[in-house]
């Protein structure tokens, strides 16, 4: 149970923080403890998980099957099982959280079943391709163009198979203002299927700050959710690779956009599909040339999305809103042999691309979008009279995303102390995310 002293407590006089106390209180499970701590949301590492604690969401596993409810208590076979199926994440009812709410941008409902379903059309490509993947690139493209694979192709239609899976990602990010929340829970060795269904969310919110008309935002989160169809091209050990590549298995993985292309291509030739196609082909290159596979150069500003007017030698917005949305995954994400960059660190490295890689308009509308750290992150302080003392992210500001609300929870020695309540906006502190220095231990109530 969470209350609030009412007291202000002042640190040096033009700061303020608000003191907030809390009583822990010990209920058995017969009392509903996932109601006592509702809105207590924190999303933690499995690996902090302890027999005890509460799922504080849905947990579904990848072919959209509910595994654990909000509100059941883990143990340590639930817990054991989670890590083998490869959850990183898990989100508990934490009572020091008291109050948080954990955005989503889409439920994880809605994204468990647009993923089964990609992974049901990969599947389908995978099977028909079977005879010829392991032939060289000549021979692939001679046969994805041959009128046998051109019949079965057009048997699957993946535009007309995922476009209820497009309807639901759309209307679930219609009241969506930011890209708080976005981290996946589940970490797959082949994790295509996650990726793409995020890349396709985040290309949607960036497309509506783009104020992109419908019809144009549904075809690109269709070519979004298929931009490394490609892939079922690559080898696995490629793909998941912790390593740097070699230059011969970088060159593999490098076709992925026009195997991909020319596989939609063949599968469903309306015309008004022609931009989602653009999204796998062109996710890959850069404003400067310097990208794959065609070296296609940008203007650097935000062109109108008419693919009858577009010059064919510069990348359509819809390739630049995909380019910007697959490296930005890529970087909030955890994968089976890495994990996340720090949240601070991810604008900067956007930042450090914007104009060569990334169109510069496009990504400073996304950057609108796009908190340094997310609600729920765990931070710690690394200035000011808080210096070291650890907490989370409690709320995020849409017009100062920069500067969230955080409450902290341990001292400098990792011990519980009574939460305290800092709006960075009122102060010059700055934090960095607890993974960057040391992990935040966490308590099972």
């Amino acid at each position: 149970m969470v209350e609030t002293t009412g007291e202000r407590q002042v640190e040096p006089a033009h700061i303020s923080a608000r003191s907030v106390s809390f009583e822990y209180e010990r209920r058995s499970a017969s009392t509903g403890l996932a109601a006592l701590y509702a809105n207590a949301l924190r999303r933690i590492l499995v690996h902090q998980c302890k027999p005890g604690m509460i799922v504080g969401q849905d947990i579904y596993n990848d072919q959209a099957n509910l595994l654990l409810s909000k509100g059941s208590r883990l143990s340590e076979r639930r817990i054991k099982s989670l890590a083998g199926m490869g959850y990183f994440t898990v989100i508990i009812d934490d009572p020091e959280a008291q109050g948080v709410h954990l955005p989503e941008v889409v439920s994880l409902a809605v994204k468990a079943q647009a993923a089964r379903k990609l992974r049901q059309t990969f599947d389908t490509f995978t099977d028909i391709s079977a005879d010829f993947a392991d032939r060289d690139m000549d021979a692939i493209e001679e046969a994805l163009q041959s009128d046998a694979f051109r019949k079965q192709a057009a048997e699957i239609d993946p535009f007309a198979g995922l476009m209820m899976e497009v309807h639901g990602l759309v209307e679930d990010i219609v009241n969506a203002e930011t890209l708080d929340g976005m981290s996946s829970l589940m970490v797959h060795d082949d994790y295509t299927f996650q990726h793409s269904v995020d890349v396709a969310i985040i290309s949607a919110m960036i497309g509506k700050r783009l104020e992109l008309e419908e019809e144009r935002l549904r075809q690109l989160v269709l070519g979004a959710m298929l931009h490394d169809v490609g892939k079922v091209f690559v080898s696995l050990d490629i793909l998941c690779k912790p390593g740097r590549l070699t230059h011969a298995e970088f060159e593999q993985i490098k076709v992925h956009p026009v195997l991909g292309w020319r596989m939609l291509r063949v599968s469903a030739e309306a015309t008004e599909n022609l931009i989602a196609h653009h999204v796998c082909y062109q996710h890959h290159e850069r404003q400067d040339g310097s990208g794959y596979p065609r070296g296609l150069r940008g203007s650097n500003r935000i062109a109108p999305p008419n693919a009858a007017q577009h010059d064919p030698h510069q990348m359509h917005i819809v390739g630049e809103i995909g380019a910007v949305a697959d490296v930005y995954e890529a970087l909030i994400a955890d994968r089976p042999f890495r994990r996340a960059h720090p949240p601070e660190s991810v604008r900067s490295i956007l930042n450090e691309r914007s104009g060569s890689h990334f169109n510069s308009e496009i990504l400073a509308k996304a950057l609108e979008i796009i908190p340094t750290f997310p609600t729920g992150a765990e931070i710690e302080v690394v200035t000011g009279p808080f210096r070291s003392r650890a907490g989370i992210v409690v709320h995020v500001d849409m017009e100062h995303l920069q500067r969230p609300i955080i409450r902290l929870l341990r001292d400098e020695n990792g011990k519980r102390i009574d939460p305290v309540e800092v709006d960075l906006l009122e102060t010059d502190y700055e934090i960095r995310s607890v993974g960057a220095g040391r992990e935040m231990e966490v308590t099972a109530t």
